[in-house]
């Protein structure tokens, strides 16, 4: 799972349209800001590749948004997960009715 944080400049004159049209993409969450000519936005998708795709394609290019910058970037391969595990972890699935 990769997941990119990114903030959004738009047009403050046309602020309700493009949080609209933000809203609707696929993989995306809006996250409200204080400032009018800003947003933020999660995007979540399977691959880092794939969550760029998303904002290159469908958030960049979006009409009224003026300019993105991602701010964070985390990508899990959750194959893996279990090697990131403490003993404790571990321990606590264990014990978990089935």
């Amino acid at each position: 799972m990769a997941v990119l944080g990114v903030l959004v400049r738009i047009e403050r004159s046309d602020r309700e349209s493009i949080v609209s049209r933000l809203g609707d993409v696929d993989g995306a969450n809006l996250v409200s800001l204080e400032e009018d000519g800003r947003v933020g936005l999660l995007i979540e998708a399977d691959t880092m590749d794939e969550a760029r795709r998303i904002l290159a394609s469908n958030v960049d290019a979006a009409d009224g948004v003026l300019a993105t910058w991602p701010v964070f970037a985390h990508y899990e391969d959750e194959m893996n997960e279990r090697a990131h595990e403490t003993p404790s972890d571990s321990l606590a699935k264990s014990a978990q009715p089935k």
